[in-house]
């Protein structure tokens, strides 16, 4: 075939290609959106584009055999799960049986769950698994720890030997 003689039109029955043809239902969907009104369409595509960025793995996740644990005091290792900005953190607290961190203040408000073991604030209090305590800025508690170990969840200050006292 010379550039001056046409290429050769396929009859309509064939792929034009080694493409497989369109499945019925994309072929439905491209004639509605040829008679559907043009915000419609785009109403459409806009859903099913959602819809598949829904369905991607979005996030961060650390599994459970994920991460470093590294020693912030005396029996109490620290697992740093995200780092919020330039002063929070959230983490997994682990307390050997007997360890504890001294009391201290917060710059930022501290949250945290007791995950397993039985969690002491001070003499007085206990926090069990499922227990929730909260620290706001500013505040002073006293010292934390376990007389049987424990392992925390926390959201709080990213830790400074400052804090303590």
């Amino acid at each position: 075939m010379s550039p001056a003689e046409p290429y050769p039109a396929q009859p309509p029955t064939e792929p034009a290609c080694d493409d497989p043809p369109l499945r019925p239902q994309v072929l439905a969907e491209v004639a509605a959106a040829a008679v559907a009104p043009p915000d419609a369409v785009a109403q459409r595509l806009k859903s099913r584009l959602l819809q598949r960025i829904a369905a991607a793995p979005s996030g961060r996740t650390v599994q459970a055999q994920e991460g470093a644990w590294l020693p912030i005091w005396d029996g109490v290792d620290c697992k740093v799960l995200h780092v919020h900005g330039e002063q929070e953190l959230a983490c997994l607290l682990r307390f050997a049986p007997g360890a504890w961190l001294p009391a201290h203040r917060h710059p930022v408000t501290e949250e945290c769950i007791v995950l397993e073991g039985v969690v002491r604030v001070g003499d007085h209090l206990q926090i069990h698994p499922g227990g929730y305590h909260v620290v706001l800025p500013g505040e002073l508690h006293d010292r934390v720890g376990s007389d049987t170990g424990a392992l925390v969840y926390l959201r709080g200050p990213l830790p400074e030997i400052r804090l303590f006292i």
